[in-house]
């Protein structure tokens, strides 16, 4: 039986076998696609996915999580990758500095 780390499902459906260091290299969480990587996160930030999440205004981290759900199935998958646009965005992380206690009275 193949090692079911080391199968990945190419464009076009068919499941292919990865070598032995690209497998390593994605358990070990490595950017094996730094350019592409760097480009989708210029889409999500200041390109045309980053002006329908509409950085910076009420809603934005849900607009975010609704449109990356597509792309990133995984429970919590998108709601991470929207927490560090946010933060690369706007310079702080989602809810960061707002509190949940109640204001002086």
């Amino acid at each position: 039986m193949t090692d079911p780390t080391r199968v990945h499902g190419g464009y076009d459906g068919e499941l292919r076998v990865l070598p032995p260091e690209v497998s390593a290299a994605l358990a070990a969480g490595v950017d094996t696609n730094p350019v592409g990587a760097e480009r989708l996160r210029e889409y999500w930030t200041t390109g045309e996915g980053g002006r329908r999440i509409r950085w910076g205004t009420e809603g934005a981290f849900t607009r975010c999580t609704r449109l990356l759900r597509e792309y990133m199935p995984a429970p919590g998958q998108a709601e991470g990758y929207c927490n560090l646009l946010t933060k690369r965005a706007t310079g702080s992380y989602a809810g960061e500095g707002k509190s949940s206690a109640p204001g002086p009275l």
